[in-house]
């Protein structure tokens, strides 16, 4: 489950920064200046969270699960929030990808819960 879990949080990392760098090249973004970079900001720092702690949890590193607790709570917030923006604007489909994409988050964070808990049992 760990390794899934941190695959997951990797390909979440590296679409964010892919995805990001083609709307940024290929289209004009909506948001001002000001706005667009602490957007960015949060979802790059979103995406190196993410893969950090998706390699670390790869090679089993203490606290791996905890720092994606963390990655996997940004991409929660962004997922809801993208959800929001496309659904407003109209576009359902894109919408019901960010819902899912927040589904699996939540599954993800519930599996790091059950790694940290068998943990804490076997420390006992």
């Amino acid at each position: 489950m760990k390794k899934t879990v941190g695959i997951y949080s990797l390909i979440i990392g590296i679409s964010v920064i892919c995805i990001w760098l083609v709307i940024l090249f290929s289209s004009s973004v909506p948001e001002g200046k000001i706005e667009l970079g602490f957007h960015l900001y949060a979802e790059f720092s979103m995406a190196a969270v993410c893969l950090v702690s998706g390699f670390m949890m790869l090679i089993n590193k203490p606290l791996s699960v905890e720092t994606n607790i963390g990655g996997m709570g940004m991409v929660v917030y962004s997922c809801l929030n993208a959800a929001g923006y496309y659904g407003q604007n109209g576009s359902t489909s894109v919408m019901i990808l960010f819902i899912l994409l927040f589904l699996t988050t939540v599954g993800a964070i519930c599996i790091d819960y059950l790694i940290l808990k068998r943990k804490k049992q076997k420390t006992v």
